[in-house]
């Protein structure tokens, strides 16, 4: 019983996704689509790539690296599994 509620669910889930993607195109009306943002920003003035700002390196010495501060010497065995 359980098995199969799952199953519904996922039957329902998959319906209503393809019914809503296919709401979005399914008609010609472009009242859908100049209501995105990503379309206004198209539809606007294009990208001045001279208001990008360059990147700039802010470090201005080479990153701390671990130093050990006792001198522990730690003995590795190699073995391997049967």
């Amino acid at each position: 019983m359980k098995k199969e509620i799952v199953v519904l669910s996922l039957v329902i889930a998959v319906l209503l996704s393809i019914s809503a993607v296919a709401g979005v195109y399914a008609t010609n009306d472009d009242s859908r689509i100049a209501a995105s943002p990503a379309h206004e920003s198209q539809s606007g003035a294009l990208l001045d790539p001279t208001t990008i700002p360059k990147y700039v390196n802010q470090l201005t010495r080479p990153p701390p690296v671990y130093v050990p501060t006792t001198g522990t010497v730690y003995s590795v065995t190699v073995s391997s599994f049967d």
